[in-house]
């Protein structure tokens, strides 16, 4: 019973950190391609804030922090395209109607990114799956 447990928990962090690890690598590709990416001015067209919630010690907390997802439009020939992004601030600073500046791909126009170049968080995400599948080879061989 306890080697399927083991077995089970090894597959398990195997998959999270293999997925980890994709995630991370696709989105650091994404950031060294979008360098090159043009930059166009974009008009919010909606923001949803939540405040975040958090448990500690069986207590719920809600937190001041707001988690708010930005969404975007900006014009190519004669339609619009459609972006969005999620921040994480103690004060949202973007509002319904204001103009950002976001950048495209000149191959594909559709894809966009507020912030282009390699992003931290993929950085963590690509950390994580090695730690993971570190984790998950010392299982297997202890």
């Amino acid at each position: 019973m306890t080697t399927l447990i083991t077995n089970a928990l090894t597959l398990s962090i195997l998959v999270f950190g293999l997925v980890s690890l994709f995630k991370g690598t696709s989105s650091f590709m994404k950031g060294v391609s979008s360098k090159s990416w043009l930059p166009i001015n974009a008009t919010i067209s909606d923001v949803k804030s939540k405040k975040s919630i958090q448990a500690t010690d069986g207590e719920i907390l809600v937190s001041n922090n707001l988690k708010s997802c930005i969404q975007y439009r900006y014009q190519m020939g004669n339609h619009f395209e459609y972006g969005s992004f999620v921040i994480e601030y103690v004060a949202n600073n973007y509002h319904k109607g204001d103009v950002i500046k976001v950048y495209y791909n000149p191959e594909r126009p559709s894809e966009s990114m507020v912030y282009r170049g390699v992003q931290t968080k993929c950085i963590e995400q690509i950390s994580l799956g090695v730690v993971l599948l570190c984790a998950c080879l010392y299982f297997l061989i202890f």
